[in-house]
């Protein structure tokens, strides 16, 4: 049984995003769990939204899907009558532009198959269209969610999509004290999804680690945001690491620093290759309890 609960707030509009036309399909950016951003062909053929077996092994990899979120196996027929048992899991966030669904039942697709933005989304808009004029996904009266999140409200940069990393978050990151390996990066930046996409955390630290007791004490609170080089091999040049914008307390800055210093990537790819890249990181120190 397929169940999901939409969470929302604000007054009932419509709302559009723009499609990416590609060899006779159309394609729209779907932002996964607040960790990474992929591009989902529009399939109301599919009664699940669906993932490949290589994407979804990366994205359990990396903890942006977690043990937790499966949910059980379920046999489809496919469209020449075959049928197929795959497993199907919780999409904790899915939001497409200002549209945020929470707990999205998908499936795991056939290795290099397509990512496919099904029924277990579409069927909970009120109603839908896609306008091929002016290539737009619309949706009509539905209540909107826009994240607090987004890059552009808070005029910033980000080279890969915003994860919180507040003090008083437990981030859990899966598998990843298994260090990323050079064929792990190849095949990543090979994947037809990920062949021209930024990087994005491997092994995320987390800011409560780093907190000084120092700045605790002082009830020191801030926001950090870290400008660094990432190699092609997914780790930060220590030497390009710096403050682009400060906390305003010199700890706070300095632990940042040692964060990303600390920290894993997947590079950005270019062509399907692995590239170096100039990217930029927020962190976030703020105390639970005063």
């Amino acid at each position: 049984m397929i169940f999901a609960v939409l969470l929302v707030c604000g007054k009932a509009q419509a709302d559009s995003v723009p499609l990416i036309y590609e060899k006779g399909t159309y394609l729209v950016p779907v932002f996964i769990n607040e960790r990474i951003s992929l591009n989902f062909t529009v399939d109301s053929g599919a009664s699940d939204v669906v993932i490949p077996a290589d994407v979804f092994s990366t994205l359990v990899r990396t903890g942006t899907i977690l043990k937790s979120d499966f949910v059980d196996t379920q046999a489809y027929e496919l469209a020449d009558g075959s049928q197929l048992t795959s497993k199907r899991f919780r999409i904790r966030s899915l939001r497409v532009g200002d549209v945020e669904l929470r707990n999205v039942i998908a499936s795991v697709g056939p290795p290099e198959g397509n990512l496919l933005l099904g029924q277990s989304f579409l069927s909970r808009m009120k109603t839908w269209a896609i306008d091929n004029e002016r290539r737009l996904l619309v949706f009509n009266e539905l209540p909107t969610y826009r994240s607090a999140q987004t890059s552009a409200a808070n005029g910033e940069h980000r080279a890969w999509p915003p994860t919180t990393m507040g003090a008083e978050i437990t981030s859990s990151m899966g598998d990843t004290d298994v260090p990323l390996t050079p064929e792990e990066i190849r095949r990543h930046c090979a994947s037809a999804q990920f062949r021209d996409t930024g990087p994005w955390p491997y092994k995320q630290q987390r800011a409560a680690d780093y907190y000084p007791d120092a700045s605790k004490r002082a009830e020191e609170e801030g926001r950090v945001i870290v400008k660094f080089t990432l190699a092609n091999d997914g780790r930060p040049i220590t030497e390009s690491i710096q403050v682009n914008t400060s906390s305003g307390f010199p700890r706070l800055d300095e632990a940042a620093i040692r964060m990303v210093t600390e920290e894993t990537f997947f590079p950005g790819c270019s062509d399907g290759k692995p590239a170096a890249s100039t990217s930029t990181q927020p962190i976030a120190f703020y105390l639970t309890h005063k």
